[in-house]
């Protein structure tokens, strides 16, 4: 709600907004610290500059004003969304960066989507990643809908949301599928060197 008005005002003034709970109505208030000589008028007020506005105010206190413009119900309600969408997008991006970062370095089960050229589009529940012709292991072919095991190898943040890079050629697959294979591997019995 502070960013649908912070355009009309400037940069360094400090805004708050209030939503009323009962009324559900969005107050928006400028707030002024008190001050014997102003260094900055976007934030600051003269004691008698303040008093015209609040009665109550004193040297070295807050005063808030409201702010809040005539139309302000449309525009705000515009903008909210759009911030609070974009948020929500964020945070979606964030939490499937943070769960396949766990994963890094596991083998995960997924399923071939479409096949693109020489790429597999797989998905992996909440998203899907690229098995690239250089991740394959050569001869091998899937077909759409196949339930294939993949290596998590890395995970990373791009402008488009997480990029999950996963292979079936990477010496960390071949160790992890030896690990679920045989039981004295995982059990710490044998020990893979290289």
């Amino acid at each position: 709600l502070v960013s649908a008005v912070r355009k009309k005002f400037d940069e360094t003034a400090l805004l708050e907004g209030v939503l009323d709970p009962e009324s559900g109505e969005a107050h928006i208030y400028q707030v002024f610290n008190v001050v014997e000589t102003p260094e900055d008028e976007a934030f600051e007020l003269t004691l008698a500059d303040a008093k015209k506005k609040d009665k109550k105010a004193k040297l070295g206190e807050s005063i808030k004003i409201d702010i809040t413009p005539d139309d302000f119900g449309r525009i705000a309600a515009q903008t909210a969304k759009q911030v609070i969408i974009q948020r929500i997008r964020e945070a979606e991006k964030n939490v499937i960066f943070d769960e396949f970062e766990k994963k890094k370095g596991t083998i995960l089960t997924g399923t071939v989507q479409c096949i693109e050229g020489n790429t597999y589009i797989v998905n992996l529940g909440r998203i899907e990643a690229p098995l690239t012709y250089r991740e394959q292991i050569p001869g091998e072919r899937f077909e759409a809908k196949e339930q294939i095991r993949v290596y998590i190898s890395d995970v990373s943040k791009t402008t488009r949301g997480t990029q999950i890079h996963i292979s079936r050629t990477n010496s960390g697959f071949l160790r992890r599928l030896f690990e679920t294979e045989i039981p004295e591997i995982e059990d710490g019995i044998i020990e893979v060197m290289s």
